[in-house]
C-alpha cells in the first residue's frame, strides 16, 4: 500500500482555499510516479504521470473546463510542467522530491527490521505520531529557511541604496514607506507559504511584488485624496444641495424678522 507525505504548510498554499485546486493537487501527488518507469515505449520519470483531460475529469469529478483552468494555474505558479500530444499529456510535478523526499518508504519492510539494526534507524519515524512530529519538524525548518532567504533578499535590496532609491524616485515615494511596503510583501509571503530557492530569486520577486504594493498604496492615497477634496468642497459651499439649504435658511430667517 502506497501513501504520500502531505505537509501542514499546504494550508498556507495560495490555492488552499479553493477545493478544486486543492483536490486536483493532492490527486496529482498520489498519481505521480514514485520511481522511474516506462510506458508504451516512453520513459516516465519519478514525479511524472501520463494522463489526459478525459481521464482526470473522470477520476476527480471536475469538468474539462475546470481542469484546464486549474492546470493552467498550477503551471503558472510553478507547481507543474506539462507536455501534451494528440493522445495524452505528461504532467511533471516540479519539486516532487522536495514534497515527497528522496526515497520511497515501505512500512511493511520498515516494521520488520531486525532488532540489532534498530540503532541505525532510531531517528526515523516508526509510528504515526512520530511521523507527524517528524513532518512538522521538517516543515518548520523549511519555513525558517525560506524566511531567512526572504529577509536576506530584503536586506540586500535596501543595503544597495541605488536600487532602492531609484525605485523610490520612479514611484514617487519616500524610502521609509518603501521599506514598510516591502515588509508587508514578506508578511504576505509568510501567510501564503511563498517559497524561493535562493536569494537572487527572492530579490527579483520582491521587486515585482513591491511595485504591485506601491501601485495599490498610491491608488488608495489618490482615492482617499479625492474623497477629502469632495468633502472639503461640500464644506466650502460647492455642494448645490448644501447651498440650497443655506439659502432656504436665510429666507426663513428674514421672514422671521
Amino acid at each position: 500500500m502506497r501513501w504520500i507525505k502531505l505537509y501542514s504548510s499546504i494550508l498556507k498554499w495560495e490555492w488552499s482555499d479553493d477545493p478544486k485546486m486543492l483536490g486536483l493537487w493532492v490527486h496529482l501527488l498520489f498519481k505521480a510516479n514514485y520511481e522511474d518507469k516506462r510506458w508504451h515505449g516512453i520513459e516516465v520519470k519519478r514525479g511524472q504521470m501520463v494522463t489526459s483531460l478525459a481521464s482526470l475529469s473522470e477520476l476527480t469529478g471536475l469538468s474539462v473546463r475546470s481542469l484546464r483552468t486549474c492546470l493552467s494555474r498550477l503551471e503558472d505558479t510553478g507547481e507543474i510542467e506539462m507536455k501534451s500530444t494528440n493522445k495524452y499529456r505528461i504532467i511533471t510535478i516540479c519539486k516532487y522530491s522536495l514534497y515527497q523526499g528522496g526515497e520511497v518508504i515501505n512500512r511493511q519492510t520498515t516494521d520488520k527490521q531486525p532488532t540489532n539494526n534498530r540503532q541505525t534507524t532510531d531517528k526515523q519515524p516508526t509510528t504515526t505520531q512520530e511521523y507527524v512530529e517528524y513532518v512538522d519538524k521538517v516543515d518548520s525548518e523549511r519555513e525558517r529557511t525560506h524566511a531567512r532567504t526572504h529577509e536576506e533578499a530584503y536586506r540586500q535590496f535596501f543595503d544597495e541604496q541605488i536600487a532602492a532609491e531609484t525605485l523610490c524616485m520612479q514611484e514617487g515615494i519616500d524610502l521609509d514607506t518603501c521599506k514598510r511596503l516591502a515588509k508587508e510583501v514578506l508578511n504576505d509571503w509568510t501567510l501564503s507559504g511563498e517559497k524561493h530557492d535562493n536569494v537572487a530569486d527572492a530579490r527579483n520577486h520582491l521587486l515585482y511584488h513591491l511595485r504591485t504594493k506601491i501601485n495599490i498604496y498610491k491608488r488608495n492615497n489618490r482615492n482617499n485624496g479625492s474623497k477629502t477634496e469632495r468633502r472639503d468642497a461640500a464644506d466650502n459651499g460647492a455642494n448645490p444641495l448644501a447651498n440650497a439649504k443655506r439659502y432656504t435658511a436665510k429666507i426663513g430667517a428674514r421672514h422671521g424678522d
